[in-house]
């Protein structure tokens, strides 16, 4: 199983494990990767001397949302915004340059602009497309947000902060 990880890993979240990036979001299926819990636990200790963290931000009873970051480059990257408690300081940074090259007739930009309609303050695709994600000011309006995309799309779950 950590052979199946360790490939998704390499696909979506290298530019974080290669220092590129502060950090990637990958979303993870509950059946291929039923012990991920436990098997983080290696990949903790193995990448702990780097400063690289895993941390699974959510879960529903199909996937798990898991972030791979580097502490403190993710938090250089965002300590003027964090800092501040500034979440829309926070939202106009997100970005994710594999977009530009995501085609014009993906479902991303659809996914993407009914989050904005929801009221997310900044939307972003992690890593090169395991998720897209919104951020919001608070709790009740991302799940307000979740209830009416799940009509939509059904893989849709609501993240607390790390």
């Amino acid at each position: 199983m950590e052979n199946q990880l360790d490939r998704l890993l390499a696909a979506y979240c290298s530019p974080a494990l290669a220092g590129i990036k502060p950090a990637n979001l990958v979303s993870c299926d509950r059946a291929l990767y039923p012990d991920l819990p436990e098997t983080l636990e290696t990949y903790r200790e193995a990448f702990a001397p780097r400063g690289m963290r895993f941390e699974i931000v959510c879960s529903c009873h199909a996937r798990y949302l898991l972030l791979v970051y580097n502490e403190a480059q993710l938090s250089r990257y965002m300590q003027d915004a964090v800092a501040a408690n500034n979440v829309h300081a926070v939202a106009v940074e997100l970005h994710n340059s594999f977009e530009r090259v995501v085609p014009k007739d993906s479902s991303l930009r659809t996914i993407k602009d009914a989050l904005r309609a929801q009221g997310a303050l900044g939307t972003l695709l992690s890593g090169s497309g395991s998720a897209v994600f919104g951020l919001f000011d608070d709790q009740s309006a991302a799940a307000a947000a979740a209830v009416a995309l799940k009509k939509t799309w059904p893989w849709v779950f609501v993240a607390r902060p790390v």
